[in-house]
């Protein structure tokens, strides 16, 4: 690996890595980009307790693609290109797609652990029992089956986030979890320039 990026540009007004409000912007925007598959989904597992297992393929399928495709395509979510922000390795070079699954590993994790609990659960239900509830009823009926490994779920979840709003905050790269998983920082576009010279220098002196 080459030499890593800098914390900072000497002579540069401008921040090299996107800060939490840029970050957090691009995370509300995939969402919302990403919330009409969530609503069907929800419509979808309502309707009969056997879609689960559909549901499960297709959002697997289409999380894949947004988080592993998308940046080694186009150097980024479309919520982070929105926020003008592109995915780098560390020494500024491009993401290949084992960067990108590496990056994406820890929140794939979790949505593995949280897609097992909610199969635990359908494997205990009664279909027909489920299929004549309401929604809220529906997700309050599932999660009875299991209740200790659905809390447990949800307390993982919510460590994960503090401990990687804390991991984000305190080193000077702005680096997520994911960022160390992948070996990858987030950078503000308007940076590449500086970037590209950055690495030309670096392999200059190499």
């Amino acid at each position: 690996m080459n030499k890593p990026l800098p914390t900072h540009f000497e002579g540069s007004f401008y921040n090299l890595y996107g800060n939490f409000g840029a970050r957090f912007s691009a995370m509300l925007l995939d969402g919302l980009i990403l919330s009409p598959m969530v609503l069907i989904t929800i419509i979808l597992n309502s309707k009969n307790l056997s879609n689960y297992y559909i549901s499960f393929a297709v959002t697997t399928v289409v999380s894949l693609v947004y988080y592993l495709y998308l940046p080694v395509k186009y150097g980024a979510t479309p919520g982070k290109q929105l926020m003008n922000l592109q995915i780098l390795k560390i020494d500024g070079s491009t993401i290949t797609y084992k960067d990108a699954f590496q990056r994406y590993l820890p929140a794939f994790v979790l949505s593995l652990i949280a897609l097992f609990v909610t199969a635990v659960a359908i494997s205990r239900a009664d279909a027909e029992v489920y299929n004549n509830l309401k929604w809220l009823n529906q997700s309050k009926y599932l999660s009875s089956f299991n209740s200790v490994m659905f809390y447990s779920e949800i307390g993982l979840t919510y460590i994960y986030l503090f401990s990687n709003l804390i991991i984000f905050l305190i080193n000077p790269r702005k680096r997520s979890i994911s960022d160390f998983s992948g070996n990858t920082v987030v950078v503000y576009k308007t940076q590449l320039g500086k970037i590209e010279d950055f690495k030309n220098n670096n392999t200059k002196v190499n």
